[in-house]
C-alpha cells in the first residue's frame, strides 16, 4: 500500500491503494477511499500493465558546428540533442547516453568517443575534444535514441469500475490526462523518460485535488499591509512592484502576459474594480536579492533607483536564488533585516513570497517525490516574517500540496530545472489572491 503523510486538512481522506507488481504492473485491490470528502467503493480488484517509457529513435541530426567539450557546464557541456532541448537547458535523463554518437557523414563512420568527442551521460550533451578529429568548423550529424514522459491515471466509475486512463507522451512538462465527467480520478502514474521500472515513489493517489487556504494566513498579510489592503478596498490608486529574479523576470516565457505578476494583478483588478492598480516590475535574471543592494548609485540595477525610488505602496518579493544565496537563517535575517529598514524608513509595506521548488539536479536535497520542502532559507524566511510582522505569502506549501492532488512537481518546470511553466507560475497567483480577496 502506498503510504501518504497528510497534513491537517486532509485527515479525513482516505487515500486509495494501489500497488505496484513486477516491472510495469499495478493492482488496485477492492477498498473504500474517501477524496475530498466523498467516499467512493471500490467493488473489484483490478490489475494493469503501464506503458514502459516511449522510445524515439533520431538519425542524421546535422550540427552545423559543435561546441569544445568543458564538463562543469552541465547541459551547456557541448551541443544539446535537438529533440530534447528545454529552453536554456536540456531535459536530463531523456536521451539513452549509450546511442549518442557523431559522425563525419550521414552514412559515414562514427567519430571515436573519448578520442574525438566526449557525452554528458545525465544531460545528452556532446562536445568535441582538442586534439581529436573534429575541428571548430567541422559539421557533424548526431544519432541517439531518447525517450518521452507521460502521466496515466487510473479512474473510477460510479458503478466501482476500475480502469488506466494513459496520457500523452512528452519529452517535458506532461498533463495530467482529462477524464470523463462524472469519473473519479484515483491516482496518477508518472513515467519520466528515464525510467527502466515502475515503483511506488511514482504512484501519485489523490488525497485533496485542491489546495485548501487558510482563513488566518489571508488575514496575517492583510494585518501587515495596512495601508494597502485599505486602498484597494477603497478604490483608491495603489503602485504595486513585483521585484524579483529569472521567475519575475519571464523572459523564458513565450508571453510575457503569462508572469505571475501579470495575473495576479489581472485578477486583483478583476476583484476591486474600481481600485487604480499599478503594476511595476523590477527583476534581474540570475541574481539574489543581494545583487541589487552591491550595485552603485548609477547602475540600471541599483535598489534605491530601482525599488525606493520608484515610492510603490507594496513590494511583493520573488527570489528562487536565494535560496543558494542565503542558506542559513543567520544570512538570510542579515539581508533581509537590511530590506526591511530601507522599507520602513521610505513607508513601503513588503510582502516575500516563498518560492517554488526546483528540481534535483539543481538543488540536491530534493528528490522527484516531495512533500515538504526542508531547504533551509525556506523556514528561515518563515522566521523572519513571523519574527518582524511582516506579511508572508508561502507559496512553497503550494507545492508541497501537489503531491497530494496528484501531480509530479517536476512536471510544472518549463526547463526542468527552476522556471515554472505557467501552470506552475498560477500557484504564485492563487496564493497572493488567497490574502486578497474580499
Amino acid at each position: 500500500m502506498v503510504v501518504v503523510p497528510l497534513v491537517t486538512l486532509c485527515l479525513l481522506a482516505t487515500p486509495p491503494a494501489v500497488d505496484v507488481t513486477g516491472d510495469w504492473g499495478v493492482k488496485v485491490p477492492a477498498q473504500t477511499v474517501k477524496i475530498d470528502g466523498k467516499t467512493l467503493y471500490i467493488k473489484k480488484m483490478a490489475e494493469f500493465r503501464v506503458s514502459p517509457p516511449t522510445s524515439v529513435v533520431v538519425r542524421n541530426e546535422k550540427h552545423i558546428r559543435v561546441a569544445e567539450y568543458t564538463p562543469d557546464r552541465k547541459w551547456g557541456c557541448g551541443d544539446r540533442c535537438y529533440q530534447t532541448i528545454a529552453m536554456e537547458c536540456s531535459v536530463p535523463g531523456a536521451v539513452k547516453a549509450d546511442s549518442l554518437r557523431l559522425k563525419a557523414s550521414p552514412d559515414g563512420p562514427a567519430f571515436i568517443l573519448g578520442k574525438d568527442y566526449q557525452v554528458d551521460a545525465d544531460w545528452g550533451s556532446a562536445g568535441r575534444l582538442n586534439g581529436g578529429a573534429i575541428g571548430p568548423d567541422t559539421t557533424v550529424w548526431f544519432d541517439y535514441t531518447y525517450t518521452m514522459s507521460r502521466i496515466d491515471s487510473i479512474i473510477m466509475d460510479d458503478a466501482g469500475v476500475v480502469r488506466i486512463v494513459q496520457g500523452d507522451d512528452a519529452v517535458l512538462n506532461v498533463k495530467v490526462p482529462p477524464i470523463p465527467k462524472g469519473e473519479h480520478r484515483l491516482a496518477n502514474i508518472w513515467i519520466p523518460g528515464y525510467l527502466t521500472s515502475l515503483s511506488q515513489d511514482f504512484i501519485y493517489p489523490i488525497v485533496e485535488s485542491k489546495f485548501q487556504a487558510s482563513t488566518g494566513s489571508a488575514l496575517a498579510v492583510r494585518k501587515f499591509i495596512p495601508n494597502t489592503w485599505r486602498k484597494i478596498k477603497n478604490g483608491e490608486e495603489v503602485t504595486i512592484l513585483a521585484w524579483g529574479d529569472s521567475v519575475t523576470e519571464g523572459d523564458y516565457l513565450q508571453n510575457t502576459a503569462c508572469r505571475w505578476q501579470e495575473k495576479f494583478i489581472d485578477k486583483l483588478r478583476s476583484e476591486f474594480p474600481k481600485a487604480k492598480i499599478n503594476l511595476i516590475t523590477e527583476a534581474w535574471g540570475g541574481r539574489s536579492t543581494g545583487s541589487y543592494l552591491a550595485e552603485p548609485a548609477g547602475s540600471p540595477r541599483n535598489f534605491k533607483d530601482k525599488i525606493l525610488d520608484r515610492q510603490p505602496d507594496l513590494v511583493i518579493s520573488e527570489f528562487v536564488n536565494d535560496v543558494v544565496g542565503y542558506p542559513t537563517q543567520e544570512s538570510t535575517d542579515k539581508m533581509y533585516s537590511t530590506i526591511r529598514d530601507m522599507f520602513k524608513e521610505k513607508g513601503i509595506e513588503w510582502i516575500i513570497m516563498t518560492p517554488h521548488y526546483d528540481t534535483w539536479q539543481h538543488q540536491p536535497s530534493f528528490g522527484d517525490r516531495v512533500q515538504k520542502d526542508t531547504r533551509p532559507h525556506i523556514e528561515a524566511l518563515r522566521n523572519f516574517a513571523r519574527n518582524n510582522n511582516i506579511a508572508l505569502v508561502d507559496v512553497s506549501k503550494r507545492w508541497d500540496h501537489l503531491a497530494l492532488e496528484g501531480i509530479p512537481y517536476p512536471t510544472l518546470l518549463l526547463n526542468g530545472i527552476n522556471h515554472p511553466c505557467p501552470q506552475g507560475l498560477e500557484l504564485y497567483v492563487n496564493a497572493l489572491m488567497d490574502a486578497f480577496r474580499k
